[in-house]
């Protein structure tokens, strides 16, 4: 059995059974789908078991003894229903309760020895970029995605992703460590309904306001929600109407007058009775007063009817991302956007990063030969290029280690933070100082991403320093190799001046990176 963290990369043409393995705040789930080459079929297995990670990390700060122990017994039984069903492809994958906890490195060690699984802590923008994506291939056509603005929130039971989807690319990511049950665990709610909702907004305020604030600016054209409480939300809607039946695909859609019912009906009761009378479990119904509140802040931001409930669960999202290739290339247009988006926000010169960003291109195009990196690479370039000047919104002084703070603290869906270190460090690196082991943003990095940074801010910095030419569609470049040179050609005359300034100042960390010295050509 292969009990890996992330997707084999086997595309799209498998067969045969995949598992599941959810280790969520308040349960942990199995979920074993049969493939047929590459299209997900019929559910063969589904299992959920109640172990209160959350309560524990959100109380206390760590996970107990004791439920650490519950949790190898109840992966020991999955493990075994895997074997029985024949499974190959595992993906165990744990969420907030597990990367908030202060032991969650030996959590991880235990499980692993004592179960032979191992388990991947999804940080939060990339477990908001699966969710996306599987929204995304659920809702396909329907509702004008691709055309559209839409507000997204994921409402789990620990915490919350939220987004901006702009015709059909994932703009704006956030994460709030705070979700459905969560909220009642933490803070000291009364039992009355009523004061229970006084004490809740304020504090849902509190966690929207950044996602609220960057959303006002846009014309939002609906609501998408995901998760579990979401989707039992819409169930409840229909009943109440007396429409038991999903749209074509089986998306939900829920009028904002659909919802003040169901809103209105969770108000009057305590969750024991909301339980028995929509016939789901007292857990479910905890949660759901809260992710009412939560959807009802949303709406203030959102002027249509429309509120998009897709049946995609986060089992059903990481089935999907393991039958992707594992390329970037599902998900590099929503990152340029989300770079753009960011850029924007700090009132960066897009002329000049896209220029910037194409000149790199170029740049890591022609050493290919010499530098050994892949697409995933130029997509950290790329994002980098668009960045490298956002620090100006702070001041011109020192610029570049103010992008470098901004984008190390900025949300970028899909990039783990190890992966947001180093965008921040090459953008870091366009200007001034080489690295250094003085340099905690760069030291703190692990030893293979330290050598990506310096392969890729010795291309932005030189892709930079051509901003003088100001002909960037004639750039031209090419490496010869034996005679360790770099030519950068231009398709018009230059200066001298400028040019011997862009050679002394930027192109020696290339010439040191790769042992290449950099020659500029001009025309005439």
């Amino acid at each position: 059995m292969q009990s890996s963290a992330g997707s084999s990369g086997e595309g799209s043409g498998f067969t045969g059974p995949i598992g599941i393995i959810d280790v969520g705040s308040h349960f942990t789930r199995l979920e074993i789908t049969q493939i047929a080459d590459g299209a997900i079929g019929a559910s063969i297995e589904s299992i959920a078991r109640p172990i209160a990670l959350g309560q524990d990390v959100f109380t206390a700060g760590k996970i107990s003894s004791q439920s650490i122990s519950k949790l190898v017994e109840t992966l020991r039984q999955f493990k075994r229903s895997l074997a029985d069903y024949g499974v190959s492809r595992v993906r165990a994958v744990a969420t907030s309760a597990a990367r908030e906890a202060e032991n969650s490195l030996i959590f991880l060690d235990k499980i692993r020895r004592e179960t032979g699984i191992s388990v991947e802590i999804l940080e939060a923008p990339v477990e908001a970029k699966i969710i996306f994506l599987g929204i995304r291939e659920a809702i396909g056509s329907k509702f004008d995605f691709a055309e559209q603005t839409y507000l997204l929130c994921d409402i789990t039971s620990g915490s919350m992703h939220l987004g901006l989807v702009e015709k059909g690319l994932f703009t704006m990511s956030d994460s709030v460590n705070n979700g459905s049950v969560r909220m009642i665990e933490e803070i000291n709610c009364p039992s009355d309904r009523r004061r229970l909702i006084s004490t809740l907004v304020p504090f849902i305020k509190t966690s929207l306001r950044g996602i609220l604030s960057h959303a006002g600016n846009s014309q939002i054209s609906g609501l998408i929600l995901a998760g579990g409480s979401a989707r039992i939300i819409a169930e409840i809607a229909a009943k109440l109407k007396g429409d038991n039946s999903a749209g074509e695909a089986g998306e939900w859609l829920m009028p904002r007058d659909d919802f003040k019912k169901v809103f209105a009906a969770l108000e009057e009761s305590v969750p024991s009775e909301i339980a028995v009378k929509f016939g789901i479990s007292d857990f479910q119904a905890v949660g759901l007063l809260p992710s009412c509140i939560i959807v009802s802040q949303l709406l203030s931001v959102v002027a249509s009817d429309k509120i998009i409930v897709p049946p995609v669960s986060t089992r059903d999202a990481l089935i999907l991302d393991c039958l992707r290739s594992g390329s970037p290339g599902d998900f590099e247009n929503d990152l340029i956007a989300c770079a753009i988006k960011i850029g924007e926000r700090y009132g960066f010169d897009k002329v000049h990063s896209n220029a910037v960003m194409a000149a790199a291109e170029g740049i890591f195009s022609a050493l290919a030969p010499v530098h050994g990196l892949g697409g995933k690479e130029l997509t950290y370039l790329r994002i980098a290029a668009l960045l490298h000047d956002v620090g100006l919104y702070v001041s011109p002084r020192l610029h570049h280690k103010h992008s470098c703070y901004l984008i190390r603290n900025t949300q970028i869906p899909g990039f783990t933070e190890e992966e947001r270190g180093l965008v921040a460090a090459v953008a870091r690196y366009h200007r001034r100082s080489f690295p250094k082991s003085s340099h905690p943003e760069f030291t703190d990095l692990s030893p293979e991403s330290r050598i990506i940074v310096e392969k890729l801010s010795s291309i932005l910095r030189l892709a930079d320093s051509l901003d003088f030419i100001g002909e960037w569609a004639s750039l031209n470049f090419k490496l010869d190799g034996k005679a360790g040179l770099f030519y950068v050609e231009v398709g018009c005359p230059i200066d001298s001046v400028l040019s011997d300034w862009a050679l002394n100042t930027k192109a020696n960390m290339l010439e040191n990176v790769y042992g290449l010295d950099v020659v500029l050509k001009g025309k005439g």
